[in-house]
């Protein structure tokens, strides 16, 4: 999973990804909504792995 602002268009990086990988950018000049909406995909993804791994409370 590449998280990559959509300004930058990936760069280097983006010619490294497989036909499996995801790339999740923000469409947004503000590094600071950016970094927000980063945080919110890493916390559902921390929560997602805890329900698989521990079960749904």
């Amino acid at each position: 999973m590449l998280l990559m602002p959509e300004w930058r268009n990936g760069g280097e990086l983006m010619e490294l990804l497989r036909a499996q990988d995801i790339h999740m950018g923000v469409p947004h000049n503000n590094a600071a909504c950016i970094q927000e909406v980063y945080n919110s995909i890493l916390h559902c993804l921390c929560d997602t792995t805890d329900c698989l791994l521990l079960g749904v409370d």
